[in-house]
């Protein structure tokens, strides 16, 4: 069982969307999404979400999907980025698998140049 973290999936994205996404890559048997852990405002969502899954023999799970976006913010895409136990490193910023963003000097890159670049970010059928 994979244990799969999603960052900056949009709050209004619903888990069935996600779950659909991901069974792409495999069987998903869990999705849960995080929620604010201040007293009172536990019934707030955040844009983190976690998955139980078993991946597909010979599917690799990308390190940026590029999911629906915000309905309620008039995006019609937006991007993902995915973690899990094994996941190579891959810097957000720039791109580059030799380095995190933490540590990138590179000028950062638009969404486009991304779209454009191979085995960084998957175009997902919804």
């Amino acid at each position: 069982m994979l244990k799969v973290t999603l960052l900056d999936v949009p709050r209004d994205v619903e888990n069935q969307t996600v779950k659909t996404v991901l069974e792409q890559y495999g069987k998903v048997e869990e999705v849960k999404r995080h929620h604010l852990m201040k007293p009172g405002m536990e019934h707030i969502t955040v844009n983190r979400v976690s998955v139980k899954m078993t991946r597909e023999e010979g599917k690799e799970l990308p390190t940026t999907i590029f999911g629906l976006g915000s309905s309620t913010r008039g995006e019609d895409i937006s991007m993902w980025r995915v973690t899990y136990p094994g996941a190579p490193g891959r810097c957000y910023r720039c791109g580059a698998n030799s380095h995190l963003a933490r540590d990138c000097r590179r000028p950062a890159l638009t969404m486009k140049q991304v779209e454009k670049m191979p085995a960084i970010g998957d175009q997902v059928q919804q």
